[in-house]
């Protein structure tokens, strides 16, 4: 390599916005410059009629299968917002516990961000409506 040129190495990220219904998923990679390119992204959406366990059992294997596959080098994971019903924000805890775990087990670094820092950052908006947020222009 020249003298005076940096080495670009390809950051791949896998965020997680967690959900014991649909746990979502993302996959981009850091391209020089500070902008991403999209790689794969999902939802991991178990029968809901199963039981609780085998549904978070369901999104742990996915997620570990997914980290497998695209070995993403560091992975993002929203926190729990303020939830007015303590039965749904205990399941989403629950969900958020089995997606950092199945994170751990992978190796990978996690960061957590709130759903309103992670939305802003892929938004034009500083606080992106759901309407607004499901409108974007989907890559799935």
């Amino acid at each position: 390599m020249p003298s005076g040129m940096k080495s670009f190495r390809r950051m791949r990220v896998m965020g997680i916005d967690p959900g014991s219904r649909i746990c979502g998923y993302g996959i981009v990679d850091e391209q020089p410059g500070g902008s991403y390119l999209h790689v794969d992204c999902g939802g991991i959406a178990p029968p809901v009629k199963r039981p609780l366990a085998e549904r978070l059992d369901e999104i742990y294997h996915r997620l570990i299968a997914l980290a497998e596959e695209f070995r993403p080098n560091v992975a993002a994971i929203e926190t729990v917002f303020f939830a007015a019903n303590v039965k749904s924000a205990i399941v989403l805890g629950q969900a958020r516990g089995v997606a950092l775990l199945a994170m751990a087990h992978a190796g990978l670094t996690v960061y957590e961000y709130s759903p309103r820092k992670s939305k802003r950052r892929w938004s034009a908006s500083a606080a992106p409506t759901k309407i607004r947020w499901r409108k974007w222009p989907r890559r799935c």
